[in-house]
Formats: C-alpha cells, structure tokens, sequence
C-alpha cells in the first residue's frame, strides 16, 4: 500500500512539472497571460498567469486520488503512537 501511495505522489509531481514547464504555451493556448503595458508592467514578453492554476488543479487531484485509496492510520504508523492498536488490528 505505502508503494502505490508513494506511486501516485511521484505521478502527480511528475505531472506538475511536466505542467509548469509547458505553463508558457499552455497559457497562450488558454489565453491566460499578463501583457506588459510598459506603464506599470515592464516585462519584455508576456507572463503566463496558469501556475497557480497548475498548483491548485494538482492539489485537487492528489486529495482526491489519496481519499480514495485504503488510508489505514495502524499501517503506517508505530503501535507508539496509538493508544487502542489492537482494536485497530482487525480492519
């Protein structure tokens, strides 16, 4: 279980870079840059705005992904740490 959590974690961080390099063209496509007017913007090019709507959508995606698989706290963590662990056994 630990391995297709730590599978699905290194998808989506592959996913969000592959996401924020492509950000310039995926923001021309989407129409969603910042054009400089050279009065208070005075970059050379135009900013894509779609890097925080990158973040957000892969944060949405790995809760998603993550609430739906087998999440069982006594797997993944030492009897210490729990007071009842053997109740917890039998799930």
């Amino acid at each position: 279980m630990i391995y297709l959590i730590t599978l699905v974690v290194l998808l989506l961080i592959s996913l969000e870079l592959i996401l924020l390099i492509n950000s310039r063209k995926i923001g021309n496509v989407i129409s969603l840059v910042d054009i400089p007017d050279k009065i208070r913007k005075f970059h050379k090019s135009p900013v894509p705005l779609v890097g925080g709507l990158i973040l957000w959508v892969i944060i949405l995606l790995s809760t998603i992904i993550l609430f739906f698989l087998d999440f069982r706290i006594p797997y993944y963590l030492p009897s210490k740490y729990i007071k009842n662990y053997r109740t917890f056994k039998s799930i």
